[in-house]
């Protein structure tokens, strides 16, 4: 079974576009976790309305603690086999979960992920379902990340639980993402990628990527080193 973990918080113009694409997946052996994050609007009861409609939701509501604080959440409650982040303003096509599972079968490596679409002013560019497929092995899965042929996001991939076993996101810091993907997908001995563009990624300007302000991020300041070299001490679970 896969594990779907969407964080949620003030989303609600969006969450229900998010939430029914993943409902209506061609693949159905799933559970979804809403982990709202003491979301301030109607999303909370989104979530559970959800939860009364389809069996294999299940909502969580806590406390603010940020997106990495919420996905550490949903991992420590998971129940599959399989875990895949989805953000709760961007969605997915219908073949997601599908493809994903398929090339981790395929291929048997515990890892993969497929390309994705830039929603920007409500303009997408074109997008292609060609399921273009392939292996990268370990000692280039780095490079990949770094030519932009492997995103660092946690979001549009699949990865075995195992994965997970001894490692959490770090919470408290901006692009966390950047800090845990690169350790998690360079512990695998290869990952198998599709070019079919199934994830969905919204830009809007009212998001973390789009309020990120010199004083959380301090780019280009020694405070950047420590916010890189910092949180790789609580990666690794205790």
């Amino acid at each position: 079974m896969i594990s779907v973990i969407v964080p949620i918080y003030k989303v609600e113009k969006y969450l229900r576009r998010c939430v029914d694409s993943i409902l209506n997946q061609s693949y159905t052996n799933f559970e979804l976790l809403l982990i709202d994050a003491g979301s301030p609007d109607s999303c909370p009861q989104i979530c559970d309305d959800y939860a009364h409609q389809d069996e294999r939701v299940r909502v969580f509501h806590k406390p603010n603690g940020g997106l990495s604080d919420a996905r550490n959440y949903g991992l420590d409650r998971m129940k599959g086999d399989y875990v895949t982040f989805i953000d709760s303003d961007d969605y997915v096509g219908s073949d997601y979960l599908k493809i994903l599972l398929d090339l981790i079968e395929v291929y048997n490596v515990p890892a993969s992920a497929v390309a994705h679409v830039c929603i920007f002013n409500n303009e997408t560019a074109f997008v292609t379902s060609a399921d273009t497929r392939c292996t990268i092995p370990n000692a280039e899965i780095m490079k990949a990340m770094a030519e932009g042929r492997i995103i660092f996001s946690a979001w549009g991939k699949l990865m075995r639980r195992e994965l997970f076993a001894e490692a959490r996101f770090p919470v408290g810091y901006l692009f966390e993402d950047n800090l845990l993907m690169p350790y998690i997908l360079c512990g695998c001995e290869a990952i198998a990628c599709s070019a079919s563009q199934q994830y969905y990624w919204l830009k809007r300007p009212d998001s973390i990527m789009g309020t990120v302000s010199e004083k959380r991020c301090s780019i280009g300041k020694r405070e950047s080193t420590v916010c890189l070299i910092s949180p790789v001490k609580s990666i690794l679970r205790p």
